[in-house]
């Protein structure tokens, strides 16, 4: 019995040290690892001789895990269309998203590289290529309730017609309950657009397109890093586009729902009491 009992334990004590051997290297290996990485989210097109803003977040970690630290990240831009160099050197905290602003460039194609580095660890190396153009066309556009959506363009000649060198491309979609919008008109070279939309229970969506490569320009905000507008949109569905409206009937009529739920308890409450 006591030579049964000493077998189960030494095979038990060899199960032990057996899993301790395996699992030791793979620990060991996995919080050995120390290095920075490097994210930037470069804007496909910029306005020309305005800073470029560009958020990045650069990371340094020991041994697996994230540390706080001070991270040296060098951008090298090069004008593809010339052999102009510029460099520039930031410093950004570890782990935490902030914001560079890059130096102020005339128009042309880009490309922009970077490294960040911290405690003698480099990133892998980072390269995106953009555009720096003119900055965005100035128009008017607004929807009017039944569906009547109005375009002009806001640079005119000098003799106050509209300027047919600066036109724009619109592009109308049609979006059903259910479905995908689809691209149902393009409109090149407009200056002016007015068109009353047939009610077909559509959503229409409408893209604006400057001739610089602008998408819904006049909705830009290059100081929060946006540099695509929204596009401009009327649902049919909806009564009426003010949203405060569609909010307060939609919540009236939750409210009226709940209170004759209550109204219906109460009665056969006092019906029960009776």
């Amino acid at each position: 019995m006591k030579a049964r009992s000493l077998i189960l334990v030494m095979a038990l004590f060899m199960m032990l040290s057996a899993s301790l051997v395996i699992s030791i290297p793979v620990t060991a290996a996995s919080s050995s690892v120390t290095g920075v990485i490097f994210r930037a989210n470069v804007n496909e097109i910029y306005i020309e001789y305005e800073s470029m803003p560009v958020e990045v977040q650069a990371t340094y970690f020991l041994s697996g895990i994230p540390q706080t630290a001070s991270i040296s990240v060098v951008f090298i831009i090069e004008n593809l269309t010339s052999t102009q160099t510029i460099a520039k050197n930031f410093t950004v905290p570890s782990g935490i998203p902030y914001t560079v602003y890059l130096p102020a460039l005339p128009p042309g194609y880009y490309q922009i590289s970077a490294e960040a580095t911290a405690q003698g660890y480099q990133s892998s190396p980072f390269s995106e290529q953009f555009l720096v153009a003119p900055p965005p066309i100035p128009y008017t556009a607004i929807w009017v309730n039944g569906g009547l959506f109005e375009f002009h363009s806001n640079m005119l000649n000098s003799t106050g017609h509209y300027n047919r060198n600066y036109t724009f491309t619109l592009v109308i979609s049609y979006q059903y309950p259910g479905s995908a919008p689809q691209t149902t008109d393009v409109v090149n070279n407009v200056t002016n657009f007015t068109m009353r939309f047939p009610d077909q229970g559509e959503t229409v969506v409408i893209i604006v397109e400057d001739k610089y490569g602008w998408i819904n320009g006049m909705g830009i905000n290059p100081s929060e890093g946006i540099f695509s507008g929204s596009p401009y949109i009327y649902n049919f569905d909806i009564t009426s586009q003010a949203p405060f409206t569609t909010v307060e009937i939609e919540n009236g009529i939750v409210v009226g729902i709940f209170v004759m739920f209550i109204v219906i308890v109460l009665l056969r409450v006092r019906r029960r009491m009776q």
